[in-house]
């Protein structure tokens, strides 16, 4: 029985589960970022790296901590809701919003572009999302080699051309950097926080950490204490290097200003990398995205299928993994659009209960495991970001949602995190009588 990973081992782990959490998005809002920040770009990356590297580490840490899924933190606030949760969470972060967005963000930033004007792009869609998830499904067929096939090769190759990318732009920057824009001319750090806080990783940490603690499992890792601590040092290897991508990615925004401001992150690498290495620059771009979308693609699958084939053993992983593939196939024919306009409201109600679950977890011995804790604080959690989720889509509440605007942080998307610890705070004193 082996009680740590050698080096090598935790660390195609840790490139692993850093390849599963860089998708598409954590590919655009770094650039976009680093241009609107300009002169400020380094405080604002710090700030977006904490919300977005640090919560989802300490999402994988809570768990690690606490058993093997996020099902036993869950159990806290009670068994009913471990499974509804649980169900919602995996439903969205697969095949409802998230793996369909990884095949449909993968064709428009890769092979549409390519598409001549007046060709019917459906066509084209279609086929190039058939093998994305073909692919998607002979990868994640056996989870005993997601560590050899995307931990020791897709991963490698990936970090290798964003390498190439960031090394070109520091030896030959486009410009110099331009004057920081709006908020993060005054509060860069503070922005940069939210817009870390708003790539909503941390709901894809619950899924992924299973991945990662199977991965340590198959070393022949049993103990409880040695999963966690092998976990948890694959957690800061991914860390770093998330955090390399995110400061050179930021420092390409930076350094673009003279091309134009541009609001839309996939636009601005697209003319980023049309301007240091012209066509060719496109078609590294639309590999690096697929690359990243497809490894993701790959982890949610395969967390997905172990989830609901443990919860479901009638179903067993393969046609569960089969059905995951076959769905996402078909909603991310939807358009990216459409998937984002119901995803982006579904995953925002959920990330805010996700965190305060997290958070809530770590002072679980000082609270003697009193659910009504954490009932008190996700519930307060959950009422306002429905609120402020229905806001945005114009659905106004009235009075109720005036009187919600008032509460600090709402403008800046975090209105929860006060009543969030109110919650709490009234349910430390109502004795738990029952889980």
């Amino acid at each position: 029985m082996k009680k740590s990973l050698k080096f090598s081992e935790i660390l195609s782990i840790g490139l692993l589960l850093f390849a599963i959490f860089f998708g598409a998005g954590n590919m655009i809002f770094p650039p976009l970022l680093g241009q609107l920040a300009g002169t400020n770009m380094w405080t604002a990356i710090i700030g977006f790296i904490i919300a977005d590297v640090g919560l989802s580490l300490i999402t994988i840490l809570a768990i690690a901590l606490n058993g093997e899924s996020f099902h036993e933190i869950s159990t806290k606030v009670s068994t009913k809701f471990a499974s509804i949760f649980g169900i919602i969470v995996y439903l969205a972060i697969g095949p409802l919003c998230v793996i369909p967005r990884t095949g449909a963000v993968s064709y428009e930033m890769s092979l549409l572009p390519l598409v001549p004007q007046g060709m019917n792009s459906w066509i084209f869609g279609i086929i190039f999302t058939a093998i994305f998830f073909i692919i998607t499904y002979f990868l994640a067929l056996n989870p005993s080699k997601l560590v050899d096939r995307i931990g020791k090769i897709i991963t490698p190759l990936l970090l290798l051309m964003i390498g190439f990318i960031a090394i070109k732009a520091i030896l030959s920057p486009i410009g110099s950097f331009g004057a920081p824009v709006g908020d993060y001319n005054t509060i860069p750090f503070f922005k940069g926080f939210v817009e870390g806080y708003q790539t909503l990783d941390v709901v894809g940490a619950l899924v992924i950490s299973i991945v990662v603690i199977n991965a340590v499992k198959q070393y022949n890792i049993t103990s409880p204490k040695d999963i966690a601590k092998n976990t948890i040092i694959s957690g800061i290897i991914a860390s770093i290097a998330l955090m390399l991508v995110y400061f050179s990615l930021g420092y390409i925004g930076a350094s673009s200003v003279s091309l134009g401001r541009i609001n839309d992150g996939g636009q601005l690498l697209v003319k980023v990398m049309s301007c240091m290495f012209g066509k060719s620059g496109i078609l590294l771009l639309g590999l690096i995205i697929t690359f990243a979308c497809l490894t993701t693609s790959i982890g949610l699958a395969s967390s997905f299928s172990d989830y609901f084939s443990k919860l479901y053993p009638k179903l067993n992983y393969k046609n569960i993994l089969r059905i995951v593939c076959i769905f996402s196939f078909i909603i991310a024919n939807l358009g990216l659009n459409t998937i984002l306009k119901f995803s982006q409201p579904l995953l925002m109600i959920l990330y805010p209960v996700t965190i305060v679950l997290i958070f809530v977890s770590f002072f679980d011995k000082f609270i003697k495991s009193n659910c009504n804790v954490y009932i008190g604080s996700i519930t307060a959690a959950l009422l306002i970001s429905v609120i402020q989720v229905l806001d945005t889509l114009g659905l106004s509440l009235g009075l109720i949602t005036n009187i919600i605007k008032m509460i600090p942080l709402y403008s800046f998307g975090i209105g929860w995190i006060i009543p969030s610890i109110i919650g709490g705070f009234i349910g430390f004193f109502i004795p738990s009588i029952k889980k």
